[in-house]
Parts: structure tokens; C-alpha cells; sequence
């Protein structure tokens, strides 16, 4: 689990930046100076609790992610080199096969829904909708041509089993 996408941002968000809002009468939000929502509670005092006190879950998790990030190791965590290879693969594979902009389309489409929030609302963006942002973008990537060509391969595969499939169902019905 890491509360940023990397170290920079990491960096740029310690505790001592870290907000208090109010979402509505009974929540109140722990963000990030960006709005970015860790948590939220149903009081107010809980919250500046977890914002101030060294002690506190968010506090501690944001200190084992400095460490983790510093290359040490932090239990139950893979280490953040072997992360980072991971993603790097991950990133060539997808350069590959011709999907170099799936990043940069996670990031619009997060820029987008989190402009869109704040459109409608003063509140922090959920934590939960920026994942889902960064789901849908890979889950359902912009199709390419080549995509698109495997589509129609099997969309006219169907269609011919099932005038196959058609034409068998009529020979057993004459017989």
C-alpha cells in the first residue's frame, strides 16, 4: 500500500502540509495540500489526531513509505526498486505492443474526473475514484487499429459458426 504514486509526490506532501475538511455534518477528511483524501472520519478531532499525532496510522504508514522509498526495507512491503522494475516492464511491454499512451490516458482521465469534482464540489476527491480512474484506463484501453482488426477477425468468426451452427440445427430438423 502507498499513499502517493512516487517519490516526488511523496516528497512534496510530509504530515506538516497535510489538511483537515470537512466533507458534511458527520465527515471530515484527512488530505494531502493537493486534496488528495487519505481517510476520513466522523470527527473532526479524530482527524486532527491523525494529522498531528506521531503515533497515529497515517502518520506512521507515511514514515514507512519515506523509508521504503529510501531503498530500506519495510516489512510485508516489496522493495520500492523492485517495484519500480516492475513498472518499468511493464511500460516497455506496453510500448510494444503499441500502447505507449495508456499512461498518459490514466493520467487525463484522473486530471478529468478530479477537475470534474471540483466542478460540483469543494470536497477532496476521493481516494476510491482515482483508483477506479486509474482501473478503468487499463481495464478498458483506447483501441488501436490492430485491436480493432482482431475485433472484426472475430466478429466474422462468430458469424460463420453460426451459419455453420445454422445449417447443422436444419439438417438434423429434415431428418
Amino acid at each position: 500500500m502507498s499513499m502517493f504514486s512516487g517519490p516526488t509526490e511523496h516528497a512534496a506532501n510530509p504530515p506538516e502540509t497535510w489538511k483537515v475538511v470537512k466533507i458534511n455534518d458527520r465527515s471530515w477528511a484527512l488530505t494531502s495540500k493537493d486534496g488528495h483524501s487519505f481517510a476520513t472520519f466522523p470527527r473532526k478531532m479524530d482527524a486532527d489526531m491523525a494529522r498531528t499525532l506521531p503515533e497515529s496510522f497515517w502518520r506512521s504508514m507515511y514514515d514507512r513509505e519515506t523509508q521504503w522509498y529510501l531503498g530500506k526495507h519495510v516489512a510485508g512491503w516489496k522493495p520500492w526498486a523492485e517495484v519500480k522494475a516492475e513498472h518499468e516492464r511493464t511500460m516497455r511491454r506496453l510500448a510494444e505492443r503499441g500502447r505507449t499512451g495508456l499512461a498518459e490516458r490514466v493520467d487525463r482521465l484522473t486530471e478529468r474526473l478530479r477537475n470534474e469534482h471540483r466542478a460540483v464540489s469543494s470536497d477532496p476527491v476521493p481516494v476510491d475514484v482515482i483508483a477506479w480512474a486509474r482501473w478503468y484506463a487499463t481495464t478498458y484501453p483506447s483501441p488501436t487499429s490492430a485491436t480493432l482488426s482482431e475485433l472484426a477477425d472475430q466478429v466474422d468468426g462468430a458469424r460463420a459458426e453460426i451459419a455453420r451452427m445454422d445449417g447443422v440445427l436444419a439438417d438434423l430438423v429434415a431428418a
